[in-house]
């Protein structure tokens, strides 16, 4: 049995990410913006969310199944966009997808993903939407929306409550930026012994298809 699947709860990965990753990857993916009081406010709310128990029922065969945009769905949930996850493992993107498919829900392709629509929808059958940022540039996005659209992507997940991009304290201690570029200081610790048990294209730069470039292409509304 290897680690991931002793893991018993979302804190146990947690702490296997950290010991396994570069520390400037897994705070790209663990940090939030400024003091991260609004992500410590996201994970509070989430904890006082509780279940409504139904007592006398039952249980045997529990039904999940509903509707989702007159679509079935095997349970209300959608896996959320999370842009450049292969940067924690290699074909992440097209991985948790799959998962996504077998299961029978749908899956959200983040703007800031790294892999592209075209690969994704090649390589899954499955319920396929994708998380659109209001951008600068709207030729640009217009051209998302349709290459969204003929790669048979089902819906679009609009993002309008970011009008610039966070000032995340975390990632400029470390160096990192949209797009992901590697530096001596980044080098460094994916040459210790931390960093070289990830396996993840860190070289790589973000996919020009599908990155917006935060800095440039954000805009008010």
């Amino acid at each position: 049995m290897n680690k991931l699947e002793r893991a018993l709860s979302i804190s146990d990965l947690r702490g296997i990410a950290r010991k396994s990753l570069p520390r400037f990857i897994f705070e790209f993916i663990d940090g939030g913006a400024e003091d991260e009081i609004t992500l410590a406010r996201n994970r509070s709310v989430f904890e006082q969310t509780t279940l409504a128990p139904r007592v006398l029922n039952n249980v045997e065969n529990p039904e999940l199944r509903t509707t989702l945009l007159r679509l079935p769905s095997a349970a209300p949930l959608v896996i959320s966009p999370m842009g450049s996850c292969a940067l924690a493992c290699r074909g992440a993107d097209v991985a948790i997808a799959r998962a996504a498919a077998k299961r029978g829900i749908p899956y959200v392709l983040s703007s800031m993903a790294t892999t592209s629509m075209e690969e994704v929808r090649r390589s899954v059958d499955g319920r396929l939407w994708f998380q659109l940022y209001t951008l600068k540039d709207r030729a640009f996005t217009r051209s998302l929306v349709e290459r969204a659209k003929a790669a048979n992507f089902e819906a679009l997940v609009v993002t309008v409550d970011l009008a610039i991009g966070g000032k995340r304290e975390r990632d400029l201690r470390n160096g990192v930026g949209i797009p992901m570029r590697l530096g001596i200081p980044q080098a460094y610790q994916l040459l210790t012994p931390r960093g070289g048990r990830c396996r993840s294209p860190q070289g790589e730069r973000l996919n020009s298809k599908t990155s917006a470039g935060w800095g440039e292409a954000m805009m008010p509304g």
